[in-house]
């Protein structure tokens, strides 16, 4: 049990509770604390933005690939219903 006999020597080390100060000294003003929520609160709005955009972006480009999809099973139904068997020439 030598960690324990060892944080028993500490124990003195300790500042008493009597020495502390009833309030802590170094708090910043309310204005500081204000002025630090506003730049979270906008911080955060232009992340969400960004976020929005993206998605917004991905949606577009999903899309825009469906539709070729779409459009290559297209041409690839009409080149099969094409009698001429010109497939070959228009791959």
């Amino acid at each position: 049990m030598d960690f324990f006999d060892n944080k028993k020597e500490d124990l003195g080390k300790y500042p008493k509770l009597s020495d502390l100060p009833n309030l802590p000294e170094n708090l910043r003003p309310a204005k500081k604390w204000d002025a630090q929520v506003k730049k979270i609160i906008n911080d955060r709005k232009i992340v969400n933005n960004n976020i929005k955009e993206i998605k917004e972006e991905q949606t577009a480009t999903d899309n825009i690939l469906d539709e070729i999809v779409i459009l290559k099973s297209l041409v690839s139904s009409y080149k099969s219903d094409d009698p001429s068997d010109s497939t070959i020439n228009n791959e």
